[in-house]
């Protein structure tokens, strides 16, 4: 069997596989390619945007191709060829755009021609369904970094924080500064007293650097901010420095259907997690602290040391079982398996993987 990976962004080849600095493609396509890759598939990355044919496999049944992704039309150029050759096409929603002028009705093309849909969360899911009526198959984000030893233990005058992702989430952190601002002025002590230090970890921009410079004055000493380019490696570095992980997030459609990809890594490297009651995030809750203020859910976690590093003890154990690029590409296969053999659901039925 061959899987053909069309995707939109360069992958590039490493001693350790291949790489993208795109967090949807590492998990939604390299890491759990890697995995099948080492069961008796083929697997191979097309940039859509680049290949204007895409020959037949050698007259193969068994040849599926996967969109991932997607926002250019090319792909989906690419996509009605090769459907029209007779092999069978995947497409994977981890954004819900539907709605969005532009790219809404490449989105609702692309889902018109798949033989099978996959979403990364149910929230996406019911997106999806929301708006082609069709069903989803539920496959979770892998974990990709390393595995780290549970950890809380802050010194009395400081908590070190750590906020990592896209620079377009940074909104996120809005109310969080806030909410700071306001225990500070009103007198409180949050925190037990302790300052507070964040080290953002993402792509660095001058005008990003020099609002952080005029957001810490503002806070006269009562914040640090330590900026950090983002690269995998720099995000497990600071993961590992970290007391604890702050998730913010916001009441937004586009918001509401993220992977809980960063919840995860987080937890993995021995982390407590505050993070914002996302659907993907509640049924972590047990693993991590959610609601809507990140400095009360810390403030909970500092009351009770002892029982923070119990939920993440628990949730590394749930995670590693469950959320290993093992256990998510076999996942994947199920669905590649689904698309060859043509097998169809019942129209209001959702399958839910990767999930406890």
């Amino acid at each position: 069997m061959r899987v053909t990976y069309l995707v939109e962004a360069p992958v590039t080849p490493t001693d350790s596989g291949y790489q993208s600095p795109l967090a949807s493609l590492r998990y939604r396509v390299l890491l759990p390619a890697r995995e099948l890759a080492r069961d008796d598939i083929e697997v191979r990355f097309v940039d859509a945007r680049q290949s204007v044919r895409f020959l037949p496999d050698g007259g193969t049944s068994e040849s599926v191709y996967v969109v991932s992704k997607s926002f250019d039309h090319r792909t989906l150029e690419a996509a009605a060829q090769v459907k029209a050759a007779g092999h069978r096409v995947i497409v994977d929603f981890c954004d819900n755009h539907f709605a969005r002028p532009g790219i809404g009705q490449h989105f609702l093309s692309l889902a018109g021609m798949a033989d099978e849909i996959t979403a990364a969360t149910a929230a996406m899911a019911d997106a999806v369904r929301e708006a082609t009526g069709r069903d989803s198959l539920v496959i979770g984000d892998p974990i990709e970094g390393p595995a780290g030893t549970p950890k809380f233990s802050p010194p009395i005058d400081e908590l070190r924080l750590c906020w990592f992702g896209h620079n377009s989430n940074l909104d996120t952190l809005d109310p969080v500064l806030s909410g700071l601002a306001k225990r500070q002025m009103s007198g409180q002590q949050p925190l037990g007293g302790r300052r507070v230090t964040l080290e953002l970890v993402t792509a660095l921009s001058d005008p990003l650097l020099h609002n952080l410079k005029k957001v810490q004055q503002a806070f006269a000493g009562g914040l640090t901010f330590v900026a950090t380019q983002w690269s995998t490696e720099a995000t497990w570095a600071a993961l590992k420095r970290a007391d604890a992980v702050v998730i913010p997030s916001l009441e937004r459609g586009d918001k509401r259907v993220k992977s809980p990809n960063r919840l995860l890594e987080s937890i993995n490297a021995g982390r407590v997690v505050a993070g914002h009651p996302l659907p993907s995030y509640e049924m972590f809750s047990d693993y991590a602290y959610l609601g809507q203020d990140v400095w009360s859910a810390l403030e909970e976690a500092l009351g009770d040391p002892h029982a923070a590093l119990q939920r993440v003890a628990a949730g590394q154990a749930s995670i590693r079982r469950d959320y290993s690029t093992r256990a998510i590409a076999a996942q994947w296969r199920r669905a590649i398996d689904a698309a060859v053999s043509g097998s169809a659901r019942p129209s209001l039925r959702r399958e839910v993987l990767g999930s406890r």
